[in-house]
């Protein structure tokens, strides 16, 4: 075995993701605590699990490949990562919060159709359905970029090590749930961001920016340059709906804890993490094109130059990291697949008296299920990761405009968000097999065409104003907001007891 240094620091980072799932396996008492890690998140663990869900395989593969092959015109990946910390935990996290606990959701579907109030169920099916579908092949995507890892570093064959990395994450998901992902999640976002610093820094020394620039120049001047074409651009900026609408990164708003403070620190940790990891990974995929110019693929130039440029343990370290940003989203993926068949198929379609003991069996049943369908896809991979996952991506982006019409808009209505559901999903698979991707990212159209059908269907439905109960929800957020440390301003007792119930019902103390 090559590398085998490498190998030994690597594998001590699978053993502790082993433990973690161990360690987390007695604090599950109840299906909230399996699905939703009983509401009681704080705001570190939240902003990692969130970040680390989010970004995956593609961090410390697909963007420093892209700049590697196209340089700065990277900065068009980067923005919306950059902007989803605000869009996500200010525009939403309160709101999805406080819908869940009051409307008693554990699921998107579950949201969905609370929300719009579906007794036939048509919304938590379809929107179950297409989870599923994408999560599918996202997380064979994932599996992909972690046993061609694993391949790169040993030299083993790469279905074994396809085997090898699915199977720990499914035993993890199954012994702690989302306990065990959240708390996995944490520290491998951790391990990304230090991974990412100790790259960096490396090729700092190897290559500072100003001769980078100049040798970026000589190679191709494009390399230098952010402009793209109009639509490549927009269709790149449209990736935020990603972050929006894939149900295994918003559901961490249904686990966090209440009040102000833990969502503004969670921003905060957010947004430091986010900006690290994304121009520390397009700085090091530029440079690459300097380090090591013959580079057969592209997505491999961070491990290829941490394998060449740093001492074996410290490679380990990147490998790790590059590990833990696969991981840290395939948990999240697979535990939401798990969970639409457990909860919102079984228990609230096909047997309503189920007892929750019963669904926790079927969500673990389910992880491995779904587990072991993604390492058969995984088998025969693409040429390159950065289309799977972009793909996957765009299909669960698609769900965007129904989660912001669900926290935002009292006028939409199920047969509105059904139709658009639908219409989104289709327009996003048709663009990518007609070969459409060549004009813009297929999220765009799906997106536009899903919100514009929503939009219609909803005005033309008669009495579609939210109920009574919805709309009193929804009031809430209207109201001014205030912090804990205002409430020093009501003078008398009853006015203070007042504030403080107006605080509670919105989620503030």
């Amino acid at each position: 075995m090559r590398h085998l240094d490498v190998f030994i620091t690597f594998l001590v980072y699978m053993v502790g993701m082993w433990v973690i799932g161990l360690f987390c396996s007695p604090l599950i008492k109840s299906l909230t605590d399996f699905l939703v890690a009983g509401r009681r998140l704080g705001p570190w663990v939240t902003a990692m699990t969130h970040e680390a869900t989010a970004h995956s395989a593609y961090v410390y593969q697909a963007v420093p490949g892209q700049a590697f092959m196209k340089g700065l015109q990277n900065i068009w990946i980067t923005l919306p990562a950059i902007a989803k910390p605000y869009v996500n935990f200010i525009g939403l996290g309160r709101r999805l919060r406080i819908l869940s606990e009051r409307l008693n959701c554990l699921t998107i579907p579950d949201l969905l159709e609370a929300r719009f109030e579906d007794p036939a169920h048509s919304l938590r099916i379809l929107s179950t359905l297409i989870t599923i579908f994408f999560m599918e092949i996202y997380v064979a995507g994932q599996i992909v970029g972690a046993a061609r890892l694993l391949e790169q570093i040993t030299g083993a064959n790469y279905t074994v090590m396809a085997l090898v990395m699915g199977g720990t994450v499914v035993f993890y998901c199954v012994a702690g749930g989302f306990f065990a992902v959240a708390w996995t999640d944490f520290f491998q976002g951790i391990i990304m961001a230090i991974g990412f610093v100790i790259m960096a820094a490396m090729v700092f020394g190897e290559v500072g920016l100003m001769a980078l620039t100049e040798h970026l120049k000589g190679v191709d001047a494009r390399m230098i340059s952010t402009t793209v074409p109009f639509w490549v651009a927009v269709g790149w900026l449209s990736i935020i709906f990603g972050f929006i609408g894939s149900p295994h990164i918003i559901i961490r708003f249904f686990a966090i804890q209440r009040g102000f403070k833990t969502l503004r620190v969670a921003t905060l940790v957010s947004l430091l993490w986010v900006t690290v990891i994304f121009y520390a990974g397009t700085y090091v995929g530029m440079a690459g094109r300097v380090l090591v110019p013959d580079l057969k693929n592209p997505e491999n130039v961070v491990m290829e130059l941490a394998l060449i440029k740093l001492p074996g343990v410290i490679a380990g370290i990147i490998a790790s990291a590059i590990m833990a940003a696969i991981m840290s989203s395939v948990d999240s993926q697979l535990l939401t697949a798990a969970s639409g068949w457990s909860r919102d198929l079984y228990q609230k379609v096909i047997n309503p008296e189920v007892k929750d003991e019963r669904v926790i069996l079927h969500t673990r049943l389910a992880l491995i299920l779904f587990g072991a369908i993604g390492m058969l896809i995984a088998l025969k991979p693409p040429r390159l990761l950065f289309d799977i996952i972009l793909f996957a991506w765009a299909g669960l982006g698609s769900l965007a405009p129904f989660t912001i019409a669900a926290c935002y808009w009292r006028w939409a209505t199920r047969q509105g968000v059904f139709w658009g559901m639908l219409s989104g999903f289709v327009v996003v698979v048709a663009w990518h097999y007609l070969g459409w991707t060549k004009y813009t990212y297929e999220m765009l159209p799906g997106v536009a065409i899903g919100t514009l059908v929503l939009i219609v269907v909803s005005l033309l439905t008669p009495n579609g104003r939210a109920s009574q109960k919805v709309t009193a929800i929804l009031d809430e957020f209207k109201a001014p907001s205030l912090t804990a440390s205002q409430l020093t301003r009501f003078g008398q007792a009853p006015e203070l007891e007042m504030a403080k119930a107006w605080l509670l019902r919105r989620g503030a103390l």
